[in-house]
């Protein structure tokens, strides 16, 4: 197959250089098209990264009021197990104590008692001996202990002596 030339065609001046200018015009719209594009893309990707982050911020905070409830659960319940455990800790202290005071006062009223008792056998003693030193006859003073009150064997001082007459 035979081809025939296209025919040439003349375009004039004035219209080659409103041509050349939208020409010139289009490609740099298209220029302009391929840069707002890349601006489009880049904008709708920020705007993903942008969702991504917030909802990251958001489960973050989420988290951490979960686990803020949590932990201040478990404080008061440690806490609240704390001042129980305390209290009775306590109790027992005090009752403690108090044993041991009773204890204590028991023993001392009891030493009270023997001690006024032991005075009283000393004071009896002291007056038989003072009574003893009076005796000028020598028979009435080997029988001196019949009949004066006081216990033959002199123990009764409460001090552990035996005062022999």
């Amino acid at each position: 197959m035979y081809r025939t030339p296209l025919p040439v065609c003349v375009i004039p001046p004035p219209l080659r250089r409103s041509l050349a200018l939208a020409l010139s015009l289009i490609q740099m719209m298209d220029t302009q098209k391929e840069a707002l594009c890349r601006i489009i893309s880049t904008l709708a990707n920020k705007n993903e990264e942008l969702q991504s982050f917030l909802e990251a911020v958001d489960n973050t905070l989420t988290g951490l009021q979960e686990e803020s409830l949590k932990v201040t659960t478990e404080l008061e319940a440690e806490l609240e197990h704390l001042s129980s455990t305390l209290e009775e800790t306590g109790a027992a202290l005090r009752d403690a104590i108090k044993e041991e005071k009773q204890r204590k006062e028991a023993g001392l009223q009891k030493q009270m008692a023997e001690g006024g008792a032991a005075l009283l056998s000393c004071e009896e003693l002291l007056e038989f001996a003072n009574q003893t030193l009076t005796i000028t006859n020598e028979e009435e003073f080997l029988k001196g202990n019949h009949g004066s009150g006081v216990p033959a064997d002199n123990s009764s001082c409460g001090v552990g002596e035996h005062v022999a007459i």
